[in-house]
């Protein structure tokens, strides 16, 4: 209880930043921030699916890739998550068929990012997918008030999720996720985009924007598949 008291306290000032709709000044005051993003952002095309640092399940050699564009924030994405991804998951990732990707962004351009910062960090303990219903339900609070609530969670180490946070390169990463969303021309949430590698080497995309159903989705996998 004193060490969570006092991570508050030690923290409060660095969060309130964070409420800035761009990076915290202290963040681009440094050169290895930028340094980070550009590496980050030259990377862009060649990361976004199945990438070691974004969350992702399933084979790396499945013959279908799936990339998942949503928001914490986004009650249709929950609803995606809770009601239509589990039985997705248990009839083409577990079988081998689908890798599945995310790329976790915000609703408004201009909300506080420490979620996407927190999601991160979750991720690089491995502890991202268990507590995917922690990040619906606390992406609307404060950020001091997030990473408060975070001591909670089962096996969360909290020094190196703290290290994590401050880290350039979590901050550049977060950046290249934002990036990565207006690279792609995402408009709805949550967006689906189907890949599949050609014969001749050549990228089969398909895409799925806004509320579906599981019936949607098996439908367009089933597109995608017989396409040659």
């Amino acid at each position: 209880m004193i060490y969570k008291h006092s991570l508050f306290a030690i923290k409060f000032q660095y969060q309130k930043m964070q409420h800035l709709p761009f990076p915290p000044v202290a963040f681009l005051l440094r050169p290895q921030f930028w340094l980070v993003l550009g590496v980050s952002l030259l990377a862009l095309g060649q990361s976004l699916f199945g990438a070691p640092e974004r969350p992702t399940l399933g084979a790396a050699d499945a013959p279908i890739s799936i990339l998942e564009v949503r928001s914490f924030g986004c009650s249709h994405c929950q609803q995606f998550h809770e009601a239509i991804f589990p039985p997705l998951k248990q009839q083409f990732i577990d079988t081998g068929k689908v890798s599945w990707s995310m790329l976790d962004t915000l609703t408004d351009p201009g909300e506080d990012a420490t979620i996407l910062r927190v999601a991160h960090c979750l991720h690089a303990q491995g502890l991202y997918w268990q507590n995917n219903a922690f990040l619906f339900a606390h992406s609307d609070q404060r950020p001091a008030f997030l990473i408060f609530e975070t001591e909670d969670l089962e096996s969360v180490e909290m020094e190196a999720l703290q290290a994590c946070l401050e880290a350039d390169e979590t901050e550049a990463y977060v950046q290249a996720q934002l990036a990565a969303v207006k690279e792609l021309k995402i408009t709805t949430l949550p967006t689906l985009i189907l890949r599949k590698q050609r014969w001749d080497g050549a990228t089969i995309e398909l895409r799925i924007e806004g509320d579906t159903t599981v019936e949607a989705v098996r439908r367009k996998i089933a597109q995608l598949q017989q396409m040659r």
